[in-house]
Parts: C-alpha cells; structure tokens; sequence
C-alpha cells in the first residue's frame, strides 16, 4: 500500500466511505496486451472471493497521459456488521518495469457519486 485517502474522517463518519487507495504489485508483464490478460486473469480470483461480484466496465486497454493503461469497473456486494453495501470499484493498473500501480476509486453506490472528481483526478495524472 502506498496511500489510502477517504474523503470523510471514518471516525465521525458512519458506513462506507469514498475511498482511493493507491498500491504497487509486482509484475512481469512485458506489454500492455499481456498486463491486460493477466488484469483478467486476476479478475477470476476476485469473483471467487467477493459476494456478487460483476462488470460493469470490463478490463480493456486505455490512455492515461498517453500511456497505455488496463482499465476496468466493477460492482460487488459487501457485507460489513450484517449490513450490506452495493460497492462500485473503477480501478487503473499501470504497468511499470517489473511492477503495477493500482489506483482504485471506491464507493458506495446510491448513496452519492464522485464519479466527476474521480474522473478529474485520473485526468490530472502525468506519467513520465
């Protein structure tokens, strides 16, 4: 993990909080059409794992600052204190020699959408 920011302090804010976390995962891949077999790939394993777990955008190859980048959305189901939350993930992997960065924008479906801030922050990102 490399940072997690949340838009609302989780100590006076109740349920689930617009979150993105930000990670570096080790990686292989030597190309972008590769990366993206193996974002699918890795998507398998999270449908085992997470409770209704679906697409709503699935992993395909995009642009961030013209670099090629492996973009998806997903939706699931979770479960916290016998409450369920219908969670929304819009996730960006870029690939890098030897690793991955994993950008994921989450949140609660329904209950607000930052999907405009979201969307401004991705557009803000320079890769060098």
């Amino acid at each position: 993990n490399i940072s997690t920011y949340t838009k609302y302090d989780s100590k006076k804010y109740n349920g689930i909080i617009p979150t993105i976390k930000i990670r570096t995962i080790l990686n292989n891949s030597s190309n972008s059409a590769e990366f993206l077999k193996f974002v699918q790939n890795s998507n398998e394993s999270a449908k085992k794992a997470l409770t209704n777990f679906r697409f709503i955008e699935s992993p395909a190859i995009a642009q961030i600052s013209n670099n090629d980048v492996v973009k998806f959305s997903v939706q699931f189901t979770l479960i916290n204190q016998g409450k369920q939350y219908e969670i929304k993930s819009n996730s960006y992997y870029i690939l890098r020699k030897g690793y991955y960065i994993s950008l994921n924008f989450i949140e609660e479906i329904g209950k607000e959408d930052n999907s405009v801030l979201f969307e401004k922050l991705i557009n803000s990102i320079e890769l060098k």
